[in-house]
């Protein structure tokens, strides 16, 4: 998957699973603007949006609506 597109946007970018980690969690937070989450293909991918859990693929995204309560684990 060709994400160089990416790194020319704003405010700024965020690539999931390009490294392998055994297991991780990302701090819960509140943004104020849409969130796009890339996921590379190492592992597999969870996402939490308020009370809804999404499973994600490798090489799949997700965008998350702004001001929306959020986590991201794998």
């Amino acid at each position: 998957m060709n994400i160089e597109w990416l790194w020319h946007i704003s405010p700024c970018v965020n690539h999931v699973g390009g490294e392998v980690r055994r297991e991780w969690v990302d701090a819960l937070r509140l943004i104020y603007d849409h969130e796009l989450m890339c996921f590379g293909e190492a592992g597999r991918h969870r996402i939490e949006i308020g009370d809804e859990v999404y499973e994600c693929p490798p090489n799949s995204f997700v965008v998350v609506p702004p001001g929306r309560w959020h986590t991201g684990m794998g």
